[in-house]
């Protein structure tokens, strides 16, 4: 069995995705569409890409799963919550801060796809921020043997993905040729700009395979990639927020979704890719769309309150980050929007007893969120 990828470049790759699949994708994504415009129509105190910052944090959890980070949601909320730094919490943390920072209403810059935006966010995604965590974990070794940001290009060290340990004769996979890395990415990134609105149904379906197969970086390729692909359905216009949130499905179907990756990669034979793509995408969106609107929900019928300031932002903070720490909620409150000390623990004690809040000390989790994040 061919264990080498044998794709060509992206821009010579015509697949066939019938009339049939398109309508039943763009259908799927008109769901999207509708939940928006919900969001938007409930005149709500609170944006929309607020509203989806936990399932943002959960797709950035299930790609590092995907990857072998050892956590499970909770974990990793409770992790984010207290500061702590870890091996895998810094790893999820970074991915998640990259996801954030391609969200429109947390920053004003739109993903591009060139090179150099590809590297900045290798880089970003290795960042050794660890000062204002509790921490007895420094990545500065990892960070030495990943060197972020710098494109393999040395014919010399084959790329390849085996055991650990093992050499490239056990290689399960051995990918594209260094010295044909930056011009796959740069016909990639091509097609990419080239390409807006329902035409571009096909670029979404061939970019994660192609990606995959050039594998640019030491490591990170996996993560990046997933994160490239969320930001590609609002870069071609095919929604208007970044929401396409795969890697749940992915996670919980690892297995079939690696030996699709892994046949198309190595046979350039479309038709299972395009039939597990096409799946994975309607299955995204129903989850998308199911949690998204037991949150909009939920969120609606705290609303109906008569809130202060101080317990609106308290409100949105808790549906925003649903184990959250006490004294930094509260230090948020005074010092991020200049509320006195007494009314926000006045708040805090409202919203945590209007949501019904458990508490371990310090640590409160608000129940109803984490159970439909979970489920």
């Amino acid at each position: 069995m061919n264990n080498k990828v044998i794709l060509p470049l992206a821009s010579q790759i015509n697949i066939a995705i019938s009339d049939k699949q398109i309508s039943f994708l763009l259908d799927k994504l008109q769901k999207i569409s509708y939940l928006e415009g919900k969001i938007e129509n409930q005149g709500l105190d609170i944006a929309p890409n607020v509203l989806a910052i936990s399932l943002l944090e959960r797709e950035g959890i299930d790609s590092s799963i995907i990857e072998g980070t050892q956590t499970n949601h909770e974990e990793m909320y409770y992790d984010i919550s207290e500061g702590i730094n870890d091996k895998y919490s810094w790893e999820v943390r970074n991915l998640i801060n990259l996801y954030k920072s391609s969200f429109r209403d947390f920053n004003d810059e739109i993903m591009d796809f060139t090179i150099e935006d590809l590297q900045a966010l290798h880089r970003d995604l290795y960042k050794r921020d660890i000062d204002n965590f509790e921490t007895t974990y420094d990545p500065i070794e990892v960070i030495k043997s990943v060197k972020p940001g710098k494109i393999i290009v040395n014919d010399s060290k084959p790329n390849w993905i085996g055991p650990v340990g093992k050499g490239i004769e056990q290689a399960s996979l051995i990918l594209l040729k260094p010295s044909q890395k930056k011009k796959y990415l740069e016909d990639l990134f091509e097609l990419v700009r080239s390409n807006k609105g329902v035409k571009s149904l096909s670029t979404v379906i061939i970019f994660h395979p192609i990606f995959e197969s050039i594998h640019p970086f030491a490591d990170g390729n996996g993560r990046i990639g997933r994160l490239m692909l969320v930001n590609l359905f609002k870069y071609l216009k095919l929604t208007n927020y970044n929401w396409i949130f795969i890697s749940d499905f992915w996670k919980n179907n690892k297995e079939e979704y690696i030996r699709e990756l892994r046949k198309v990669q190595t046979t350039n034979s479309w038709n299972d890719w395009i039939c597990f793509f096409v799946k994975s995408l309607s299955e995204t969106v129903d989850m998308v769309y199911n949690k998204l609107n037991s949150i909009l929900d939920l969120f609606i019928g705290y609303s109906r309150n008569n809130l202060s300031q101080a317990e609106k932002l308290l409100l949105k903070h808790f549906f925003k980050y649903p184990i959250l720490n006490k004294a930094k909620t509260i230090a948020y409150l005074k010092e991020k929007n200049g509320i006195a000390n007494a009314t926000a623990y006045r708040a805090f004690d409202k919203i945590t007893n209007l949501l019904n809040v458990s508490n371990d000390g310090n640590v409160y989790r608000f129940k109803k969120m984490i159970d439909i994040l979970s489920s």
